[in-house]
């Protein structure tokens, strides 16, 4: 017995230190993750996202109309693997279509006005970052559902994040090249900030499955289901070390 309540013990103090360190490290590399990706592909201070995950064309011409709303990004978005030349594999990416008219000019992407036609104009072309790694020859070769797309991309990267693949297309771009896609994931909108109270109320009286999100929302919600699994964890080291003390 001496014998079990000496492992019990041990083990329950030390899996709860290192569940303790681990987890709390863990939430904080969450919160500053989730902090800057979400700011980083959010053109605006407010995100109208859905509950559904859909947001409709009529729905995002409705929101045009509002008087609080000063700019509106409309986005899509969906995942598929982009081929790494230098680890000669496939790998994931994020495709994002865009409003690429409307996006602010201090936003976090910009690119030379020479290539901004080639964005709106067939053969679209698009923006990604990791080039050195994903681009051969100014393409990207893009698997969606099996079939090989080949995408051409503008040379100069327009920006330097590169926690993660991700490919920018005007949205006429995005529905060309998916064509069975037909609606919107979440729409950028900027609204001064005594004014969104008064959105948010616009929003639930019009349309009952949108909600606002902002990025630091966004990132508080990931850190704080962190928080609760390390709490959880907690709870067995816990429970380790009481066992040790009835046997």
């Amino acid at each position: 017995n001496n014998w079990f309540k000496l492992i019990f013990t041990c083990l329950g103090i030390s899996l709860g230190l290192a569940l303790f360190i681990t987890t709390r490290s863990y939430s904080d590399t969450i919160l500053s993750y989730v902090s800057e990706q979400t700011q980083f592909k959010s053109f605006t201070n407010l995100t109208i996202k859905s509950r559904s995950g859909n947001i409709s064309f009529e729905q995002y011409n409705q929101l045009t109309q509002s008087p609080f709303i000063n700019h509106i990004v409309a986005k899509i978005e969906k995942t598929g693997k982009v081929y790494n030349h230098q680890k000669s594999t496939f790998e994931a990416i994020r495709i994002i279509g865009i409003d690429m008219i409307n996006i602010p000019a201090d936003g976090p992407i910009t690119t030379d006005l020479n290539d901004i036609e080639s964005l709106f104009s067939p053969p679209y072309r698009a923006m990604a970052n990791n080039l050195s790694n994903i681009s051969n020859n100014n393409v990207l070769t893009i698997k969606v559902n099996n079939d090989d797309l080949a995408i051409p991309v503008i040379a100069t990267e327009p920006f330097k994040y590169n926690k993660e693949n991700i490919l920018f297309l005007d949205l006429v771009a995005f529905y060309d090249y998916f064509p069975t896609i037909n609606k919107l994931s979440e729409i950028d909108i900027k609204v001064e900030k005594q004014h969104i109270d008064a959105m948010k109320r616009e929003l639930d009286t019009q349309f009952s499955n949108l909600y606002i999100l902002s990025p630091d929302q966004h990132a508080k919600s990931a850190k704080k289901l962190s928080d609760s699994f390390s709490i959880n964890l907690i709870f067995l080291s816990s429970f380790a070390i009481l066992v040790s003390i009835l046997i």
